[in-house]
């Protein structure tokens, strides 16, 4: 009962997929924009800050 119901779900997700082709592209792009952006933003954070390991709430600039 639970793999008919499995595939019945999956079948769905794949026509839907194909079927709105344009906006899945549009979203994924979107999404791996954002996760990139996010992974600099995090990566420039650490070149430039470093928080303090004994006082987590003190943020010492790195120069």
């Amino acid at each position: 009962m639970d793999k008919r119901l499995f595939l019945s779900n999956l079948r769905t997700s794949v026509r839907n997929l194909m079927k709105y082709k344009v906006q899945n592209a549009i979203s994924i792009l979107c999404l791996a924009v954002g996760i990139i952006c996010f992974i600099i933003l995090i990566t420039v954070w650490e070149k430039v800050y470093r928080v303090s390991r004994t006082n987590p709430s003190e943020i010492i600039v790195k120069e």
